[in-house]
């Protein structure tokens, strides 16, 4: 895992039973941010907001929940 800033991300949302996931990839398109857990709407907003901040993301909600 690179120790750089990233420069994209990208989130994957979960509903209930599966893991919301952060990543984040630096300028080599190296992973440099990896998070994954289970949480309610409210605590998954404020993740994935502390996580990304101004980076430009990705988000796919287009799962089966």
């Amino acid at each position: 895992m690179s120790n750089e800033k990233p420069v994209a991300m990208g989130c994957d949302l979960a509903k209930s039973v599966d893991h919301s996931v952060v990543i984040g990839l630096d300028s080599n398109g190296i992973t440099c941010y990896y998070d994954r857990w289970q949480s309610d709407w409210n605590q998954t907003l404020r993740r994935i907001k502390e996580a990304v901040g101004d980076t430009a993301c990705y988000i796919d909600a287009t799962g089966v929940g």
